[in-house]
């Protein structure tokens, strides 16, 4: 779920990196991830990118990795009874359980314990940009709106130097001119400048109700193939606990325990300050480290995948 889909620079260099070890990578541009949109034409774009790679002369069959929003899709796959015979696994790293929880956790940054952690003030207007519809705000121009929300999101989002609230509302204002001047304060609050933007966005998510396509229980139970879960410990924007939530919908014969990481947030590397309070734990984040890689491995057909009991002693 990113607007420059495989052009993102950490994606390029992540795939880069398991092309230098020998492992054929290929990542599709799924058009919803692209414009930000979780929308159930995700699953068939998934497909249509899967078929694309399959056609290709591969060494082995392959496997399937996901990241955040996207696990739904991935699970999707290993699920369907065609595609699911064509890939030997899959793997996800910060994939959701429950999408109406997570996205309440984004907004809060409270998990399921009541331990706080910090919001991304920059990921509430993604989250905009996916309940406009839903909205009980009277809005002039809503393509307008929409438009220039966007552009904030595709200048700001995941970019240190628009982390401070000085520097992303310097980009708010230049923008708030496309927007009729009486739907500017609700572009404000959707790009985090002045407060309300997560409420209204609660009262929205409220009445909007559950998706059905959006839950993976029903997909998870009906897997076809071994799954690896991994997740990051800091993660703002889907709460670790959700990892092991993954794990209990799976079938009993590919249960297995998830690697959780302190050492990794959302989309990349956590900070020095929590890397360091790791240090304490490092025995358990090697352990989890190993087992994240060894997923990678399996799933990318450079690694044999065990049986059950073989999981276990491992872990």
């Amino acid at each position: 779920l990113h607007y420059e889909g495989p052009a993102d620079e950490r994606l390029d260099r992540f795939a880069r990196v398991l092309s230098s070890a020998g492992i054929v990578v290929g990542v599709p541009a799924l058009p919803s991830m692209i414009d930000l949109q979780m929308s159930p034409k995700v699953l068939e774009e998934a497909e249509s990118g899967l078929r694309f790679f399959l056609r290709q002369d591969l060494p082995n069959p392959p496997g399937v990795m996901s990241i955040s929003a996207a696990s739904i899709a991935a699970f999707h796959l290993g699920a369907h009874p065609a595609y699911s015979k064509r890939i030997r696994s899959v793997l996800t790293f910060g994939g959701f359980s429950d999408w109406e929880e997570a996205v309440f956790f984004s907004l809060t940054g409270t998990l399921p314990s009541g331990e706080q952690m910090k919001p991304d003030p920059l990921g509430l207007p993604v989250l905009f940009l996916n309940f406009m519809d839903d909205l009980d705000e009277e809005i002039v121009r809503p393509l307008a709106l929409e438009r220039a929300i966007f552009s904030f999101v595709s200048t700001t989002w995941e970019k240190p130097e628009f982390e401070e609230w000085s520097a992303y509302t310097l980009v708010a204002r230049q923008l708030a001119e496309r927007v009729e001047e009486e739907d500017r304060a609700l572009f404000y609050q959707a790009c985090s400048v002045i407060p309300g933007g997560p409420q209204i966005l609660m009262q929205a998510i409220l009445d909007r109700g559950p998706q059905d396509w959006l839950n993976p229980e029903p997909l998870l139970q009906n897997l076809k193939v071994p799954l690896r879960i991994t997740h990051g410990r800091d993660d703002s924007v889907i709460p670790y606990t959700q990892a092991e939530e993954l794990e209990r919908f799976l079938p009993e014969h590919l249960k297995h325990r998830p690697a959780l990481t302190g050492f990794y947030h959302h989309t990349g590397i956590s900070a020095g300050f929590s890397i360091l309070k790791n240090i304490v734990h490092l025995p358990r984040e090697l352990i989890a480290s190993v087992r994240l890689l060894y997923g990678l491995l399996q799933t990318a057909g450079a690694a044999k995948i065990r049986s059950v009991n073989e999981q276990d002693d491992f872990s």
